[in-house]
């Protein structure tokens, strides 16, 4: 039910959000990702969606049982999952980006180490 489940929302981010995607796939073949990028984008909107209906519920559950007026446990449950599921969103959305600037910023770094390293070995 899992695998069938991040396999249709893959299909489904893939062919309706092709155009905002489009730099991720980019991104996760350079980071060198071990994963298709409709699996990627799959388990992206999959983990969204369960984040969005695990804080709402919570946060609808607390006001209830603090005693608040409904409209307001309504309002603030949905207000609450949904930066909650933007967070999950953005942190998955930039997570390729952030791996690749990392083994840059690594690789810019052992550099002048390496190449002194060469050098000592060509001598």
């Amino acid at each position: 039910m899992y695998k069938d489940t991040v396999k249709f929302l893959g299909n489904f981010g893939t062919r309706h959000f092709s155009g905002p995607l489009k730099p991720l796939r980019e991104e996760i073949v350079k980071s060198n990702l071990s994963i298709l990028f409709e699996l990627y984008v799959g388990r992206m909107l999959l983990l969204t969606i369960l984040s969005f209906l695990v804080t709402f519920s919570f946060i609808f559950i607390m006001f209830t049982f603090i005693g608040a007026p409904l409209i307001m446990g309504l309002i603030g449950a949905f207000v609450t999952a949904f930066a909650t599921s933007f967070i999950v969103l953005t942190i998955y959305h930039s997570y390729p980006f952030h791996l690749l600037t990392s083994k840059k910023n690594s690789i810019d770094g052992n550099l002048p180490f390496a190449i002194n390293h060469m050098a000592a070995i060509s001598a």
